[in-house]
C-alpha cells in the first residue's frame, strides 16, 4: 500500500486491529524498517495498531493503543508525510498521546477519545490540524468539546467516592445532592479548593491510609462499624500529581442507595 501518496509502496508486518504483544513494523518497498510500533511494551501492557482513514487529515493513519485494553490507556495517531512520520501534539498538555479507553472518527474528521469511570462517560472531541509555524510540532490536536455524563448510581464505596469527586472536578454539582444528601456536609465539600483535571481522571482509592516513600497511599481495609473509610483522591499532572486524603462515612439511604453522610479532607499535597 502507499502510505504517503508518493506512488511508492510501503508494507506493514504484524497483526492489525487486535490486541497483542508483538511488534508491528512499517517497511519500505525493499523491506527496510521505517517505523516499529509495540517495541517497548512493559510487562503488563499490550498494544493494538489500527489502519484507518481520517477525512481531511490522511487516508492512511496508524492508531497505536498501548496499555491495558480494559482500562484507560494511551492512544497515538501517526501518519506518513513525505519520508517522515508525524503525530499531533496537544491531546494533553505537553503530550503527543491521547488517553482513554477507545476512539471514534467522525465523518468530518474530528476524533472522539472516549472512556468511563464510576458510571460516568467521557467524550473529548478533537480536531487534528497543521500547527502554527512557530511550533516545534508539525500538527496539533485541538480540543473541540468535552462531555461528561453521569451513568448508573454507584454500588461500591470506591465508586461512590469517585463519583463524588468527579461531580466536583467537572462542575456537575447537581449530582452531589444524591451522593451527599446533607446540605451542610455537601456545602463544606463544595467549599474545598480542587485542582483542574487537565489529564485523565483517576479512581478514588478507599481503605486505610498509610505513609509511603513518595506520599500517602491506601491499603485495602473494610469500612469501620460506623461506615467510616479513608480515601486518597489524586489529580494527575504532567509529572506526579496533587492529592487529597480524607475520611468519609457511608450509610444506606431509605431507598437502599449508598450515600455519604460525612466527609472530611485531612491533608492535601504533591506526590510523584
Amino acid at each position: 500500500m502507499d502510505l504517503n501518496g508518493d506512488g511508492r509502496v510501503e508494507g506493514i508486518i504484524g497483526a492489525l486491529g487486535e490486541w497483542h504483544r508483538d511488534e508491528v513494523i512499517v517497511v519500505d518497498g525493499g523491506g527496510a524498517p521505517l517505523l516499529i510500533l509495540n517495541d517497548t511494551l512493559s510487562s503488563f501492557s499490550q498494544g493494538r495498531v489500527d489502519l484507518v482513514a481520517v477525512p481531511g487529515v490522511a487516508d492512511a493513519v496508524l492508531v497505536n493503543q498501548v496499555g491495558d485494553p480494559g482500562d484507560w490507556h494511551s492512544i497515538q495517531f501517526i501518519w506518513m508525510e513525505g519520508d517522515r512520520f508525524v503525530s499531533p501534539q496537544g491531546w494533553l498538555p505537553k503530550n503527543s498521546l491521547a488517553h482513554g479507553q477507545g476512539y471514534a472518527i467522525r465523518p468530518d474528521g474530528t476524533v472522539d477519545i472516549t472512556g468511563s469511570l464510576a458510571g460516568y462517560t467521557f467524550v473529548r472531541q478533537y480536531r487534528m490540524e497543521k500547527a502554527p509555524p512557530e511550533s516545534s510540532w508539525p500538527y496539533q490536536a485541538v480540543l473541540v468539546s468535552q462531555e461528561v455524563t453521569p451513568g448508573p448510581y454507584p454500588t461500591s464505596a470506591a465508586d461512590l467516592l469517585t463519583a463524588v469527586f468527579l461531580a466536583r472536578w467537572y462542575g456537575l454539582t447537581d449530582q452531589l445532592e444524591q451522593y451527599i444528601p446533607d446540605p451542610v456536609v455537601r456545602e463544606a465539600f463544595l467549599n474545598q479548593e480542587m485542582d483542574e483535571i487537565r489529564y485523565w481522571p483517576l479512581p478514588v482509592q478507599v481503605g486505610r491510609l498509610v505513609e509511603g516513600e513518595t506520599g500517602p497511599r491506601i491499603e485495602p481495609a473494610s469500612p469501620g462499624d460506623d461506615g467510616a473509610v479513608e480515601f486518597l483522591a489524586v489529580v494527575q499532572q504532567y509529572e506526579g500529581g496533587t492529592y487529597r486524603t480524607g475520611r468519609a462515612v457511608i450509610a444506606t439511604a431509605e431507598d437502599g442507595r449508598m450515600v455519604v453522610t460525612d466527609l472530611e479532607i485531612l491533608e492535601q499535597g504533591w506526590s510523584l
